[in-house]
């Protein structure tokens, strides 16, 4: 929602910002296009970028279509972007709502404009806020304590603002002790720089504030985040570090809901395969009012999605922290929307609209995460699934029967298994060739050394079908046809 309030030039450089630093190499064309702007114009947001950050930039190169910047990456991205975000009035303006008194007119002096343009500014924030839904008494915001918390964090992770908090050392250091066993001893996940710097200011605004108003959220809320797996590992840590020494034990919901905005990783694709399947028995599963939404999305694109990974974790992350307003006071990084993919955006909000309408309490889905969904999941929603013919070498029918019957619930593309099994990988006819969307899924046994490397022939054993490595194998197909096919782009680089 940010995007359609903050400055325009401001939001440009943010967006540059954010994919020169994780690409090092955009098209600009791309851009010229997402901004529906004229070449000079971002040609122009560009090098004031590199003026502007020159302490942080090893190195940049500027050809005619691209744009290459070496980013020190010893400097989150978090900190640099607030560089670009200090220059921004209306953040300023929307951050004087949080004082206990505004006047417009202290803008005029304080930033050296006119009457008129803080007016407009004043006006400008009002209206982001009540896109919001957030309500103003006496021009007031009359926001509650789960809001005005995360409107804080909201401010502070972009612009700084005049916000105190009275922790002490020890309380620091509980809380990095946390995060440390969330992420090390009860979990395999890892949190990025700016999602600890995210969860250590939300904790250190819960310290300072713990006293001033009573923390409530509805309980349909709070029993929904203890269903989460994330509730159970934030519960873990709070016990073990006797954290009420800190915090009364009513703000541990808090505490969740910092995590559960909060973007996380693996250093090993199993451990997410594995979170998906933790996620997908609690979020989907168990969630009438969510798998409601993805049969309206397979209504809509007449596909069948529940199954699908790559769909199931876009809708996760779409709708994780989809109650009341919530979701538009957390904002990390900004995601576009290309010209071409309009009309498959208002698809997807007329399934959003549909959706929300069965919802009796208020529901508000931040633009920018239907951006994210869409560079997500777009393609499964508007493209067939692919379709791979694989044979199968095994020693025994019943293991053959097995393997068919697992390849069977698989749903991330079409898989055709055909309906016999060789004993020797030399009776598969063209066994040592690559063809297109063909594979020859071998017993690990019977693989000869001098195929072991070859790119169709994958290996599989019983003991795979115990655990969640059976999904890596299954992926292995899928994975292999986009590296050598794939020619689309992401972000602007191809």
């Amino acid at each position: 929602m940010l995007e359609k309030y903050l400055e325009k030039n401001i939001y440009r450089k943010i967006v540059l910002l954010e994919a020169l630093y994780k690409y090092e190499k955009i098209d600009i064309t791309h851009y010229i296009e997402i901004f529906e702007a004229f070449p000079t114009t971002v040609q122009n947001d560009l090098e004031d970028l590199v003026q502007t950050l020159d302490i942080y930039i090893l190195s940049y190169e500027k050809q005619k279509k691209y744009f290459y910047v070496e980013f020190n990456k010893d400097i989150p991205l978090f900190e640099i972007r607030k560089i670009i975000y200090q220059q921004s009035l209306f953040l300023k303006t929307c951050t004087k709502f949080l004082e206990q008194q505004f006047n417009y007119l202290d803008l005029v002096e304080e930033e050296f404009i006119s009457v008129s343009k803080a007016y407009n500014l004043k006006k400008k924030a009002e209206a982001f806020f009540s896109a919001c839904h957030l309500d103003f008494e006496n021009e007031r915001l009359n926001s509650s304590e789960f809001e005005t918390r995360f409107l804080y964090l909201y401010y502070l992770t972009k612009i700084d603002i005049n916000y105190e908090t009275n922790q002490t050392i020890e309380f620091e250091e509980a809380c990095e002790d946390m995060l440390d066993l969330i992420e090390h001893e009860f979990s395999t996940r890892v949190y990025t720089e700016e999602s600890r710097y995210f969860i250590l200011q939300g904790l250190n605004i819960a310290y300072s504030r713990q006293d001033k108003e009573k923390l409530e959220l509805e309980e349909k809320v709070i029993v929904d985040l203890k269903k989460r797996p994330i509730f159970k590992l934030v519960e873990q840590a709070w016990k073990s570090l006797n954290m009420e020494r800190f915090l009364p034990e009513h703000e541990i919901v808090y505490v969740v809901s910092l995590f559960n905005s909060c973007e996380y990783s693996f250093s090993q694709l199993e451990n997410l395969f594995e979170d998906h399947e933790k996620l997908r028995s609690t979020f989907l599963v168990g969630r009438p009012d969510i798998i409601r939404l993805i049969q309206y999305f397979e209504e809509e694109f007449d596909q069948i999605l529940l199954g699908n990974f790559s769909f199931e974790e876009g809708i996760i992350r779409l709708t994780r922290n989809a109650w009341y307003n919530h979701q538009v006071l957390v904002h990390g990084s900004f995601y576009t929307l290309h010209p071409k993919n309009e009309e498959l955006f208002q698809r997807i909000v007329k399934v959003l609209f549909k959706w929300g309408q069965g919802i009796k309490n208020l529901l508000v889905i931040d633009t920018n995460l239907i951006y994210r969904f869409i560079d997500e999941a777009g393609p499964i929603l508007m493209q067939e699934k692919l379709l791979f013919r694989l044979k199968i070498v095994t020693d025994s029918d019943s293991k053959f029967l097995l393997y068919q019957s697992k390849f069977s619930e698989f749903n991330v593309f079409d898989i055709v298994v055909e309906n016999k099994f060789y004993r020797s990988i030399y009776e598969v006819e063209g066994y040592d060739q690559s063809i297109r969307n063909e594979y020859i899924f071998c017993e690990e046994a019977l693989i000869p050394s001098v195929l072991e490397d070859h790119p169709h022939i994958i290996p599989i054993s019983v003991d795979m079908l115990l655990d969640h490595s059976f999904l890596l194998v299954c992926m292995k197909p899928y994975q292999h046809f986009m590296e050598v096919h794939n020619t689309s782009y992401i972000n602007g680089v191809k």
